[in-house]
């Protein structure tokens, strides 16, 4: 099987993840009786990264808030109900045998003016998936015809499942029936690029075409960039968007060193959104309210090297799940900001089940009889490799595991690495019992099944493979309607807690700040926002 180390958004980068993360506290949220949406103003906004505006290369929380508002894609996820609806699509189709899937543009214009059309979004779906644009984010079209061949092999130029008709049709043929991909192409990354200005007549004048890209884009989205440097960056209403202009004049993503530093900004009023720091985060909760800890898309779990004989069994594998315990980890290493998982769907995710996993309680005495009965001479040793990161939070995490595991008779001990050598101990193998995150981003439950333990998937680290298993992602897949297919991804669930190759270990959620004047601000669990619907009040 193929184990590549380039995902959707973070598997061993664990820094991203178990960093704090952004959320709406009841301030953001809804509108204030008696006040009226207003014009104007600048939002302020503390942010840890910013990185690259090019939607193939965007990474990190600021850099996709940037992306999210500078550009719009096919569709968008409502953040109230986690259902799908049109943006720069104005509508689709989708044929019987669910393989054509037909998008028709919505009348968008880029910011120097001219109109968005099909081969625009045709020109950027070429070359996220192209191997050289070595794109993280260009596995939302992994279902799409010819992904293969263009990102993995690098031997095409164009994604031969994505054709146009005309000015404003756009067709995706997929490899087999998906019906997540409306979700999929929400993804800030799948957003077009103005294909006038990005192919040019010489390779020097594409290659300074592409470093615009990456600090002054031309993008379609609500806002543009105005100015981007050491210190952030500012994006400026962007008056020609459809259906109608944003009410801010302006968001200002203002770089900060540390959570601590944003915080401080915050209390003395620079900043109007800026996460919680763990050392304030009892004060933030009890002076804003718990309702900013609200889900984060993303889950902690350890892959168990199933090539190894101490995994084989189905039972043993069962038993390490019950001698972990969970509510400990979430209460001593991170002060209960995070939640003992229940399941491999992270909560906040469609299709989140909070009883889907039987054996992620804490029950050591009848794991260890377990331990014992399946191996009555010598105990075998384990292993729990984990990404060492600035703070230690993930060496505390994994030393409470090899604790537990210890407790309940196994030899275990633990091994830290950089991120250079994690990704080699994935890529060649080597792991035994690995600690890996995951974020795909866009809340489908598709995407924490497949992406980790579909018998071909590239970052299947756990070597899992159930025909079974693979069949019922299947038939969720090609499930058109929608409280069906959830109920099958939800058998899926079911069937993979009970060999249990992937032990979850923590959901996560949310922490942030958002001033009084800020109104119709809502964090989604992938820490965005959008931020044509914000408005302040005087």
């Amino acid at each position: 099987m193929r184990r590549a180390l380039t995902v959707p958004a973070v598997l061993v980068a664990l820094a991203l993840v178990l960093a704090a993360c952004p959320a709406a506290t009841p301030n953001g949220n809804g509108r204030v009786p008696g006040l009226e949406a207003r014009p104007g103003g600048t939002l302020v906004v503390a942010v840890r990264d910013l990185g690259s505006f090019d939607p193939a290369d965007a990474s990190g929380r600021g850099a996709l808030i940037a992306v999210a508002n500078v550009f719009e894609s096919l569709t968008r996820v409502n953040p109230h109900t986690l259902g799908i609806e049109p943006a720069a699509a104005r509508r689709w189709t989708v044929s019987k045998d669910g393989l054509v899937w037909r998008f028709r543009l919505a009348d968008r214009r880029w910011h120097d003016g001219r109109r968005v059309t099909a081969r625009d979004f045709e020109f950027a779906f070429d070359r996220i998936t192209r191997r050289e644009t070595r794109s993280d984010n260009a596995f939302q079209l992994e279902q799409v015809e010819g992904f293969t061949a263009s990102k993995d092999a690098g031997d095409a130029r164009t994604l031969a499942g994505v054709r146009v008709r005309g000015r404003d049709v756009l067709i995706i043929r997929l490899r087999r029936p998906f019906n997540e991909l409306p979700w999929m192409l929400s993804h800030p990354a799948m957003a077009p690029l103005p294909r006038h200005l990005y192919v040019q007549r010489n390779e020097r004048l594409e290659q300074r075409a592409a470093r615009r890209l990456e600090r002054k884009p031309v993008g379609n989205g609500p806002f543009r960039v105005r100015r981007f440097g050491p210190d952030g960056a500012l994006l400026t209403r962007f008056d020609g968007y459809r259906p109608e202009p944003a009410l801010l004049d302006a968001i200002d993503l203002k770089l900060v060193s540390s959570s601590d530093e944003g915080w401080e900004a915050f209390l003395k009023g620079d900043v109007d959104v800026t996460d919680v720091p763990p050392s304030a985060v009892h004060d933030g909760s009890s002076l804003f309210g718990d309702e900013g800890f609200t889900p984060f898309w993303a889950t902690l779990s350890f892959a168990l090297n199933l090539e190894r004989a101490t995994y084989r069994k189905p039972l043993v594998r069962r038993a390490i799940s019950l001698a972990i315990d969970r509510k400990a980890i979430a209460r001593d290493v991170y002060g209960n900001t995070r939640d003992p998982a229940t399941g491999i769907i992270a909560r906040g995710v469609r299709g989140f089940s909070a009883d889907a996993c039987g054996v992620c309680t804490f029950d050591p005495a009848r794991a260890r009889q377990i331990i014992k009965a399946a191996f009555p001479a010598r105990k075998p040793s384990i292993t729990v490799d984990f990404l060492s990161e600035p703070g230690g939070s993930t060496q505390l995490v994994a030393r409470a595991i090899a604790n537990d595991l210890t407790d309940v008779g196994f030899r275990a001990r633990m091994k830290g690495h950089s991120e250079r050598a994690y990704r080699a101990l994935l890529d060649e193998d080597r792991q035994d019992m690995a600690m890996v995150g995951w974020l795909p981003d866009v809340p489908t439950p598709d995407g924490f099944l497949s992406g980790q333990l579909r018998s071909e998937a590239r970052d299947n680290h756990a070597h899992y493979s159930d025909a079974t298993f693979d069949r019922l992602l299947d038939r969720a897949r090609r499930t058109r309607d929608g409280a069906q297919r959830l109920r099958s991804y939800r058998q899926a669930e079911r069937r993979v807690l009970g060999r249990m190759p992937l032990i979850p270990i923590l959901f996560f959620r949310n922490r942030a700040v958002i001033a009084d004047r800020v109104h119709d601000l809502f964090l989604d669990g992938a820490g965005l926002f959008e931020g044509e619907r914000v408005w302040l009040a005087a």
